[in-house]
């Protein structure tokens, strides 16, 4: 799944620039694009880094200790 996480928030970053632009037009707003973009950087960072946080996979820092093929310790 981490190896998926770039792709999705590429496609997240795009639908929120869509909404984004849109709300824009609507409401004829006169922010700046790039000031959107910044904005919208902001908001998925903190989104990304808990997406990282929870698909971590586990790690293998401690290894497992001597077991012969009967599951006694050795």
């Amino acid at each position: 799944m981490l190896d998926k996480l770039p792709v999705f928030s590429t496609v997240l970053a795009l639908a929120g620039t869509v909404a984004y632009m849109w709300v824009e037009r609507l409401f004829s707003f006169t922010a700046e694009t790039f000031g959107g973009f910044l904005l919208l950087a902001l908001a998925l960072w903190p989104i990304e880094l808990l997406l990282r946080k929870v698909f971590r996979k586990p790690s293998s820092a401690s290894p497992a200790k001597n077991v012969d093929d009967e599951g006694a310790h050795t």
